[in-house]
């Protein structure tokens, strides 16, 4: 995954709600809040270890049945 380094995680959530139709923003934001990543932070100030919680917490919230991470 690669979000643009000026988004931040609350404008990943309005971005994936349209390209995902089973994105659960509910769950998103759980994900947000147990790996403590701050929703307002652009992902150009996050360290590679909470930008990869990010790409964990976006991987898991749309629900697919089988997951491959690299």
């Amino acid at each position: 995954m690669f979000f643009p380094e000026i988004l931040t995680p609350r404008d990943i959530d309005f971005c994936m709600k349209d390209i995902y139709k089973n994105w659960d923003s509910a769950l998103f934001h759980k994900y947000l809040e147990d790996f403590s990543i701050l929703k307002n932070k652009q992902t150009k100030t996050m360290s590679t270890g909470m930008g990869k919680k990010l790409y964990i917490a976006t991987a898991l919230s749309h629900h697919h049945k089988l997951l491959i991470l690299d």
